[in-house]
């Protein structure tokens, strides 16, 4: 059987043509492996820059063929390079046996549509909401949000099977007629209860002329991941005498981010760490005092749930599915800075400690195993549906 798993993400290469991922790597693509050890993987490439450190991203492992699709999220793109992205899909679509169309992009989307042509089994895996991602993405984006989110609401109601990482927020948005699990994209696998207990030491260790360590993970270029708004609760505080510090990790360029920092003079109060291979993600998330995922728009934030599950007290906003994971105390409305000031100066240590236990045990919804199982019943289901496996 050949499985196609379709994303619109990107790996880097080196110069020996090997590939290299973050989010997707060979640990969540082993997914698919419940169906064939034949997979490929159509999605984004580009070289790694000179002096880029790739230790910071998981190898791709040659058991995994991975097809190059250029990005063509541009003018050029949309008028020329389209063209040989959907020639791309329309051949692997038509060499596979099953494909697992991811709705983060477009090629998912195009991949969907040439399924249903076809007849082809496909599983469209529904992780976030085209509607918020582009209306908080920039004046093009709230151009096109109306027509994507229509498009997207469309491909999902007449889709065969459906993945949504949600429990209820991604179903209401964008109901299907075909079948569906819940089962979200992050998977945790070292549930050890060490990691509460150094925790909670470190909290009542904690003295108050230590710096309050705020952290979030997200990719730093796009303003709809929300850093901003922290850089602002940060400043007003620190103003008056607190002394908070932001560490960020993710992809992406920090001008953007750096020149809001600047102008509120708080620019040394602002770490940009880069990208981080996932073991060191766990190793930062357990320095941080509180965790926020201040975003205008999710699905199931991946890097929320590792704090969590690392007994981390967390703030977050109530976009897209969040409001799923974490206490409405500790909500704050999208892009209000003084709602997120307001959740901060609540904490006191008995919180931050009911709040790392709070958060830890609700973790334990998204071990490994559990997920695993849920999926491997599922993508059997389907197989068995479409004939594909007697």
């Amino acid at each position: 059987m050949k499985v196609l798993f379709v994303h619109d993400a990107t790996f880097k290469y080196d110069k020996d043509g090997k590939y290299y991922g973050t989010s997707v790597n060979p640990k969540t693509l082993s997914r698919y492996k419940y169906l064939s050890d034949d997979i490929t993987v159509l999605i984004r490439t580009e070289p790694f820059k000179l002096g880029e450190n790739k230790e910071k991203y998981t190898k791709i492992t040659d058991d995994f063929k991975v097809v190059h699709i250029p990005n063509y999220n541009s003018i050029k793109g949309r008028l020329i390079d389209i063209k040989n992205v959907k020639k791309t899909v329309t051949k692997l679509v038509n060499e596979a046996d099953i494909v697992f169309a991811r709705f983060s992009g477009p090629t998912g989307k195009i991949a969907a549509r040439e399924c249903a042509k076809m007849g082809k089994p496909y599983v469209v895996e529904c992780v976030g909401c085209s509607w918020d991602s582009l209306w908080n993405h920039s004046i093009k984006g709230k151009l096109i949000a109306f027509y994507s989110y229509l498009n997207t609401r469309n491909l999902i109601k007449n889709a065969p099977y459906i993945v949504y990482v949600t429990n209820e927020f991604l179903q209401k948005r964008y109901p299907t007629k075909g079948k569906w699990i819940s089962a979200s994209n992050v998977e945790i696998d070292d549930m050890n209860n060490i990691y509460i207990d150094q925790r909670i030491e470190r909290i009542r260790n904690k003295s108050k002329n230590e710096p309050i360590i705020l952290g979030t993970a997200a990719a730093i270029d796009v303003p709809y991941k929300g850093h901003a708004y922290v850089i602002k609760a940060i400043a007003r505080l620190n103003k008056k005498g607190y002394n908070y510090k932001y560490q960020v990790i993710g992809t992406g360029n920090k001008k953007r981010l750096l020149k809001i920092a600047k102008k509120y003079k708080i620019e040394d109060k602002i770490e940009f760490l880069g990208v981080l291979r996932q073991d060191k993600v766990f190793e930062w998330i357990e320095d941080l005092d509180i965790y926020i995922q201040p975003s205008l728009t999710e699905g199931l934030p991946r890097a929320l749930i590792e704090a969590m599950s690392r007994g981390c007290p967390c703030i977050a906003s109530n976009a897209g599915g969040i409001p799923e994971l974490i206490e409405d105390e500790y909500i704050f409305k999208k892009g209000n800075v003084k709602d997120l000031i307001r959740i901060l100066l609540s904490f006191d240590k008995e919180k931050l400690q009911s709040q790392a236990i709070r958060n830890f045990k609700y973790s334990f919804n998204y071990k490994k195993e559990f997920l695993d199982q849920r999926r491997r019943e599922f993508y059997m289901k389907v197989a068995e549906e479409t004939k594909l496996i007697k």
